[in-house]
């Protein structure tokens, strides 16, 4: 047996049982870094820290001081939104299972135990039409970015379903798309949409034998994806004086549009692809909104 082998052999089996909170912690990190996605360790990393720097500042080091009665203190510290508190605790989580599993360190933590704080639903963020329709008729914008625009509007289609549009797609007044789980659906091209695309027909820069939305690179025109999509949008919406809408907000505004108009939930559930009239129903709340705000707008 090699000396580098023993030496591997060694570390280890002195990695197993090591009960240091801070080595454990760093051991996760690494590991968060190693099978992660980039952008979710950062705020892994800031988390667990944080817990650390609350144990040792507690005189803990060993994790065998570590249970969930002094979880219970560590978490009354946390500050800010559920989602972010959620997160955290999710986190923390993660490294006590993975202590117990990779490691084979029993701890005194009972993970069923740490709960989730209850969040409040959000109800869905959109523009004004009237906002939309402005946008889609400014002329000072390229009239790509105002067809994407349009169709999200028109269509409650998501980035990547506009990303995936090509005109065989098109019968008439119709569409076929593929939402999430792969769900094939039928939306209704309102007749504006439909002109726009038409007039983009004379318009485009790259034959539309393909996809209807493409960008360039590297000497070739390809599929624009759903990513670029947001970037030609974000700040549109942004000079629009809304930085923090996305493309999603079109879908949204798109749901809030028809009900507002009178259109059933049925008929909009369909159209966006929801699988359950209850997501659907979400759109009722921002509807009661709106009329109460056009209310006031117009009658005072």
């Amino acid at each position: 047996m090699s000396p580098e082998l023993i030496l591997r052999i060694q570390q280890a089996s002195a990695g197993l049982h090591t009960s240091s909170i801070t080595l454990l912690a760093k051991e996760f990190i690494e590991y968060t870094e190693r099978c992660c996605s980039p952008s979710t360790v950062p705020a892994r990393r800031s988390r667990i820290n944080r817990l650390v720097q609350f144990l040792n500042y507690a005189g803990i080091s060993d994790i065998s001081g570590l249970n969930n009665s002094v979880l219970s203190i560590y978490f009354e510290q946390l500050d800010g939104k559920p989602s972010s508190i959620n997160a955290a605790r999710k986190t923390i989580k993660s490294f006590i299972n993975w202590i117990e599993q990779y490691k084979e360190i029993a701890t005194p933590v009972r993970v069923s135990a740490i709960g989730l704080v209850k969040e409040g639903k959000q109800n869905p963020r959109y523009l004004n039409a009237d906002v939309v329709r402005e946008l889609i008729n400014d002329t000072n914008i390229p009239y790509i970015d105002r067809l994407l625009i349009a169709i999200g509007f028109g269509l409650g289609f998501r980035a990547n379903e506009i990303s995936n549009i090509k005109l065989s797609d098109i019968s008439g007044d119709r569409i076929t798309t593929v939402g999430k789980g792969n769900i094939e659906r039928v939306v209704v091209v309102p007749s504006f949409v439909l002109g726009m695309i038409e007039t983009y027909r004379q318009l485009s820069p790259y034959p539309l034998d393909s996809y209807l939305f493409q960008s360039y690179w590297r000497g070739e025109w390809n599929k624009m994806d759903a990513k670029t999509i947001w970037r030609r949008l974000k700040p549109i919406f942004t000079n629009a004086g809304y930085p923090e809408a996305s493309p999603h907000w079109l879908r949204h505004s798109y749901a809030v549009n028809l009900l507002v108009r009178g259109c059933d939930l049925v008929t909009i559930q369909k159209s966006l692809g929801h699988s359950s009239l209850l997501v659907t129903q979400r759109y009722l709340g921002i509807d009661d909104k709106l009329l109460a705000e056009n209310i006031h707008k117009y009658l005072g």
